[in-house]
């Protein structure tokens, strides 16, 4: 199986980069503040995806599996992980 022997899997399509008209602010620390806004992920998803963090685990310890695709490259998504502190979030 392609992703292992999950009962169920919720794939979050995380808008990164963000929508290029979107007028709120950028990042202010970390490594993702060094790209530029439009190349930055949406602040709404990454609110939500914040929250989410903690729970993933117990999600897997039922049986499921959440993961996390975006359009940026793997690095940028790494950056993001690192400074949101985000531990439990998948990555495809």
């Amino acid at each position: 199986m392609l992703f292992g022997e999950s009962d169920a899997l919720p794939v979050y399509c995380y808008m990164y980069p963000r929508h290029r008209q979107d007028p709120r602010d950028a990042a202010a620390t970390g490594e993702t503040a060094a790209l530029p806004r439009e190349e930055q992920p949406c602040p709404s998803c990454t609110t939500l995806l914040d929250q989410l963090d903690p729970a993933v685990h117990a999600f897997a310890a039922a049986g499921g599996r959440f993961v996390v695709a975006a359009d940026t490259s793997p690095e940028n998504l790494a950056k993001t992980f690192c400074d949101l502190g985000w531990r439990h979030l998948e990555l495809v």
